[in-house]
């Protein structure tokens, strides 16, 4: 990917072809193109908040792979950047039709953001939809794996509530 140009059209293209033009080669394609930078420039930063804020794309298979591009270059984000995208993240989230884009936009939230915001975040979540329940759930789950949690009787309280509560909102997921 040569420029924020083309990774523009690549995103289009995906729009506009439907299923038949995947999330995967445009998380290639983004990968590609921020493989070498050391920040994120605005170009591409702006195709990055397009897909989360498009339904497109997010009933979509594929999207986990833009969380874990994210997460293997977190450093290259600024801060700013990254609690814009926890806003459109937690919004998109209700609407991610795939339970593996629900997993990793949790496991994202727990690895990408301080406990604190995290915790925040999943308490919103919980109270929530269905499918806001899911992610938290598997976020909280991935936050309290991490062996230096200040605050895992919260998370754990939290998670307790939402496991026993899980057969009646995950039949509506």
């Amino acid at each position: 990917m040569s420029d924020n140009q083309d990774l523009a059209k690549l995103l289009i293209k995906t729009k506009e072809g439907g299923q038949s033009v995947s999330l995967t080669a445009l998380s290639n394609a983004y990968d590609e193109y921020i493989l070498e930078l050391e920040s994120i420039p605005e170009g591409a930063w702006n195709v990055l908040l397009g897909i989360f804020s498009d339904s497109t794309f997010l009933g979509r298979r594929g999207l986990e792979r833009f969380l874990l591009e994210m997460n293997v270059d977190l450093p290259k984000y600024s801060p700013q950047q990254l609690r814009e995208f926890l806003d459109v993240l937690v919004t998109a989230v209700s609407f991610m039709s795939h339970e593996i884009a629900r997993h990793a936009a949790g496991d994202f939230i727990a690895r990408a953001y301080s406990e604190d915001v995290a915790i925040r975040t999943f308490k919103k979540l919980a109270s929530g939809l269905p499918k806001e329940k899911h992610a938290a759930m598997v976020g909280l789950d991935v936050l309290l794996r991490q062996s230096d949690l200040k605050q895992s009787s919260a998370a754990s309280e939290l998670l307790e509530v939402l496991v026993v509560s899980y057969p009646e909102w995950h039949a509506k997921v």
